[in-house]
């Protein structure tokens, strides 16, 4: 078991818990999505569907990395808006069906609001409350029968 702010070397495997075990993350080209799905197929050794709604190239990238690092395919880019109910509900089903299970959901997608509170239109926040909020509901509402089916995950 690691402590609180210890270093890892990045070839070194983690926890058995996340070996093998199949992540979907959501906003993985960049930010905090990039950054865990590069943890989890790297260090902790998950297999990780990372999405994006645009920019995965960044991803296909990082999946490249990680298979010449580890000799693994550990990294599966997917390209989907999970704004979009439709998308989000067929991304997750397309992954269950393709992997035969999903151990877990990480919702990292988040479009950031750049005006002041006086500037922002309604379109604008409408928008933002529609990617950063209403595709984390997507994503749970598709993933959560799911889970439920395989008796096991998390979110």
């Amino acid at each position: 078991m690691r402590t609180f702010g210890t270093k890892r070397k990045t070839d070194e495997v983690g926890d058995a818990a996340l070996i093998g075990r199949l992540i979907i993350v959501t906003g993985a080209s960049s930010g905090i999505g990039y950054g865990t799905a590069r943890r989890l197929a790297q260090i902790e050794g998950a297999r990780v569907v990372a999405i994006a709604r645009r920019r995965v190239f960044r991803i296909e990238a990082l999946a490249a990395q990680v298979r010449e690092q580890t000799g693994e395919e550990r990294i599966f880019p997917l390209t989907t808006d999970m704004a979009d109910r439709a998308q989000a509900e067929a991304v997750v089903h397309q992954v269950a069906e393709k992997f035969g299970r999903i151990d877990g959901f990480i919702h990292a997608v988040n479009r950031a609001l750049k005006l002041g509170a006086l500037d922002v239109s309604d379109h604008e926040f409408d928008l933002t409350m529609q990617v950063n909020v209403k595709s984390a509901l997507y994503g749970v509402q598709a993933v959560v029968p799911i889970l439920r089916r395989y008796g096991a995950g998390g979110i």
